[in-house]
């Protein structure tokens, strides 16, 4: 069946290499690209830290799945984004002007380092651990990588007595001591991160235990202290005791926000409370989560609105398109251009834009034509791309 409707929740990036994202930063400094080279600036747009990084980044797309019209935007890679204060920056090394290889540097907010360069990556920092791949060489080909943590000094935390028989188990000649690795294992939330073992995902805590004893297909990490996973093809959610709490059977489930949990059913969204619930027998072709007391959803005929905690519709206006509230505004878009409403639902600013992202600790970036422009939360623009039209 064909779709007149479009999921705002969907934002599809194209061009995107590895683990390449976009990431509004959380914490005031952010990524941009001044002359070719990648800088971190302030929310004035000032130029905060410059030295030379050589963090790879790419020109993507962005845009909505079910429009045609996609806009530039440079890409970089997760780590390149603050988080605990501190940053990942990629170096290279070599001599002359033939590169070797890369190395991996934890810098803070000042630009000191924090962790040495070396040659395995360090993640983004999150309940101050960090995730760090173990590159496993023959020779000098790479031919797989183990997953493991450190703590902000660069020391591996999950240590482990060593056992020939436990391939997880990876002897680390720069401690002489063994470390508990994984196939992949996500960044700490709540004290608890993702990770997978053979063919299984589970969660450990801060010292490395499991907390389930079979794992799961697949899983999303701990917020409030409820984790979503996925059993037979179905999501539910378990709490920090290994309890199910949310029985899995949603298509598709997320956090709670504003007390309501936002499911797919495969055909219509809807909203559950915290005892599975469902609170509104009214289903929408797509929802948003709730944040700030407002849940955009799809009214049918190309148009948007806001619900509220009852369930009632907040709002006069009609958008063509509406996103959820994030850092106090939604971004709409009217007759083909996008703004910003504030929760009264006044414009903050007036749609002229031709695309746009949500705010996020004060930046968003919108589009203009060939332009590609980041603002603060006081409508300053405080950096500026000019992309050529192909």
């Amino acid at each position: 069946m064909k779709k007149n409707w479009f999921n705002l929740a969907t934002i599809i990036l194209l061009i995107i290499l590895g683990d390449y994202g976009f990431i509004i930063s959380n914490y005031n400094l952010h990524p941009v690209v001044n002359n070719g080279r990648l800088v971190y600036i302030d929310t004035t747009g000032k130029i905060i830290l410059d030295d030379d990084y050589e963090t790879k980044f790419e020109i993507g797309q962005i845009g909505i799945e079910g429009i045609s019209n996609k806009y530039p935007i440079y890409i970089f890679p997760e780590y390149a984004y603050f988080s605990e204060n501190k940053v990942t920056v990629r170096r290279t090394y070599g001599f002359w002007f033939i590169r070797l290889g890369d190395e991996f540097e934890v810098i803070d907010k000042e630009g000191k380092t924090l962790i040495p360069r070396s040659e395995r990556f360090v993640g983004r920092f999150s309940n101050q651990l960090a995730v760090i791949k173990i590159p496993l060489k023959s020779f000098d080909y790479i031919y797989d990588e183990k997953y493991t943590y450190i703590d902000t000094l660069g020391k591996y935390v999950l240590l482990a007595e060593c056992d020939t028989n436990n391939k997880d188990l990876y002897y680390e000649p720069s401690i002489k001591n063994c470390i508990k690795t994984f196939k992949y294992s996500s960044d700490f939330s709540e004290g608890w991160a993702i990770v997978l073992t053979e063919s299984n995902f589970n969660f450990i805590d801060l010292n490395g235990n499991y907390l389930s004893n079979i794992g799961f297909e697949d899983a999303k990490p701990f917020r409030n202290g409820l984790a979503l996973v996925k059993v037979n093809s179905k999501w539910g959610m378990i709490n920090q005791k290994n309890e199910m709490i949310i029985e899995p059977k949603f298509v598709d489930l997320w956090h709670f926000n504003d007390g309501f949990a936002r499911f797919y059913d495969g055909q219509y969204y809807g909203f559950i409370d915290n005892k599975g619930g469902n609170r509104n027998n009214d289903k929408y072709k797509f929802a948003g989560d709730f944040s700030y007391g407002y849940s955009a959803v799809f009214l049918g005929e190309s148009e948007y609105s806001y619900i509220d905690k009852q369930f009632k519709i907040a709002t006069s206006k009609r958008f063509s398109l509406a996103g959820n509230f994030s850092d106090g505004f939604a971004r709409v878009m009217v007759d083909g251009k996008w703004g910003y409403i504030d929760t009264k639902f006044e414009y903050f600013i007036e749609p002229q834009y031709d695309f746009a992202t949500d705010f996020s600790e004060g930046f968003a970036y919108v589009w203009l034509e060939n332009k590609l422009m980041i603002i603060n939360r006081n409508r300053d623009i405080i950096w500026t791309y000019n992309f050529e039209k192909k």
